[in-house]
């Protein structure tokens, strides 16, 4: 068993050559491949995880270090953008995979503000924004609190109890869907009758919503950026502006609208009709 001053010396050396890594700007692999290296360190051994949590590096725990040399990054990458947006504020070239591969799995970062959150989903276009509303349920568990007051979505379909969980982020507000009530003719309707497999009752129109999230992004000027559902337990988001459903895969479901299938009934028989004359 070597000692504890020549392991710390030993990952010293390793810590700093990753650190000299995640500094460059030149290289050709992906920044959270360079940031997996830390990992990969920590998972190596116990023993390493243990000389690595009281280890400093800038005066800082490494931990804390990383995390925020990341949202650092970020931030650059979010100022450049708004710079070379070609449909300003929206830059249509940007996805998450794209924001992933500058500055690793960020929406896992703890200390992610709600302005950064804000900036990044003023930058995407639909449908990349609903995949950056698919990948924040772990942010939004660490900064729910309870509502002090009922409300309701802008088309007064989705209900939000006092006492139920949401985030108040400013012009960003997520909540979490306490019951619905659509007529059954809806698409919306479709979507969480089926989802449910249950009976429009005003019982059944209040179960199965402990990981469905609702999110409305609006911005001063009456700009809609988001409005969104998502459902973090079937993995689906509701596109509320588009009313269009897609998995967290990114396929997209159809929906047939009973009045728009109606209305082809009726265009089919006046056909028929005409063809018999």
């Amino acid at each position: 068993m070597l000692p504890f001053e020549v392991y710390a010396m030993i990952l010293r050396y390793a810590v700093n050559n990753i650190l000299s890594d995640l500094r460059q700007a030149d290289t050709e692999i992906p920044y959270h491949t360079r940031l997996m290296q830390w990992l990969n360190l920590r998972l190596a051994s116990k023993t390493f995880d243990s000389v690595l949590s009281q280890l400093m590096f800038e005066g800082l725990p490494l931990d804390i270090l990383l995390r925020r040399k990341q949202l650092e990054k970020l931030d650059f990458v979010i100022e450049a953008l708004k710079i070379m947006a070609d449909d300003p504020p929206v830059c249509s070239t940007l996805s998450i995979p794209k924001l992933r591969r500058l500055c690793g799995k960020f929406w896992l970062n703890p200390d992610l503000s709600a302005d950064t959150i804000q900036n990044i989903m003023l930058l995407l276009r639909s449908p990349h924004s609903l995949n950056f509303a698919m990948k924040l349920e772990p942010w939004i568990m660490r900064y729910r609190v309870r509502s002090m007051q009922e409300s309701t979505n802008h088309d007064k379909v989705l209900f939000f109890d006092r006492g139920d969980w949401m985030v108040d982020a400013g012009d960003l507000q997520i909540k979490r869907v306490s019951r619905w009530q659509s007529t059954a003719r809806t698409r919306i309707a479709m979507y969480l009758t089926h989802e449910t497999r249950m009976p429009v009752t005003p019982v059944h129109v209040r179960l199965e919503h402990d990981r469905r999230w609702y999110m409305d992004f609006t911005t001063p000027a009456g700009r809609e950026i988001l409005r969104c559902m998502v459902n973090y337990k079937t993995k689906m988001v509701w596109d509320h502006s588009a009313k269009r459903l897609y998995d967290f895969e990114g396929r997209l479901y159809t929906l047939l609208d009973p009045e728009e299938n109606e209305d082809e009934a009726e265009q089919a028989d006046e056909d028929d009709s005409e063809e018999g004359y």
